[in-house]
Formats: C-alpha cells, sequence, structure tokens
C-alpha cells in the first residue's frame, strides 16, 4: 500500500519538475481513490486507467502557467501515534492546507474531517 502511494507522490513530483502535463502511476486501489479526490477538488484534470489496469495516467493541470500543484507531501504512517485527532487536525493545519486523511469512514480531505468532526492519520498534503 505504502510504496504504491509513494511511487503517485514520486512520479508526480517528478512531472511537475520536467513540466510535464501527464504522468503514469502504478494502479492500486488507493490510488485510484486519492486521484478521485483531486479530480474532484480540481487539482488534476483527470486520469485514465488502462485496459490491464496495471497503470494510471494522469493528466496534470495548469492555472496562469503555472502547475495547479505547488508541493506534494505524502506522510507514511508509521505506528499509532501518526493517528491525529480531529483538535490536532485543526490547530497543526486549519483550512490553510489541502490534505488528504484516511478516517474510520474512509479517505476524506481535511476539510471534510472538519465538518464530520473526524479524526484519523494524515496521507497527503498539497500546497
Amino acid at each position: 500500500m505504502n510504496t504504491s502511494l509513494s511511487q503517485l507522490v514520486g512520479l508526480i513530483k517528478l512531472n511537475l519538475a520536467r513540466r510535464k502535463l501527464n504522468a503514469k502511476v502504478p494502479y492500486s486501489n488507493l490510488n485510484f481513490n486519492i486521484l478521485k479526490i483531486l479530480y474532484y477538488e480540481g487539482y488534476i484534470r483527470g486520469f485514465k486507467v488502462t485496459a490491464s489496469s496495471t497503470k494510471i495516467f494522469v493528466f496534470l493541470k495548469l492555472n496562469y502557467f503555472k502547475s495547479s500543484i505547488q508541493d506534494i507531501a505524502y506522510f507514511c504512517p508509521k505506528n499509532k501515534h501518526s493517528y491525529l485527532t480531529y483538535k490536532k487536525l485543526i490547530r497543526f493545519y486549519g483550512l490553510k492546507h489541502f490534505g488528504i486523511v484516511s478516517t474510520n469512514s474512509g479517505l476524506m480531505t481535511i476539510e471534510q474531517c472538519f465538518l464530520h468532526k473526524k479524526g484519523g492519520i494524515l496521507i497527503l498534503l498539497i500546497k
């Protein structure tokens, strides 16, 4: 699980640094769900799963000749202390950053966690 997600983040960062508009990342259900959230929030133009379901083509987005994702960070959940309560999420991140949190209800953005008053394990942080 963690290796495919770290490859997703690494390949997106690499293609953004090269100023390419597409990236080819490995398929996993976690990657698919994260890309779905990024698409609905407007950070990527779209994505396409290959017929053999081994790769996902991600189409990156530019706004005024700058990428919509300035920086993306992956947080590897190491132990039970990686869990952030609702109060810790508010204190550390607030509404300044866009992030994806793994909760007991599935993947949510930080804003959705604030609305539902849930905590979880922070997976991605996007600037």
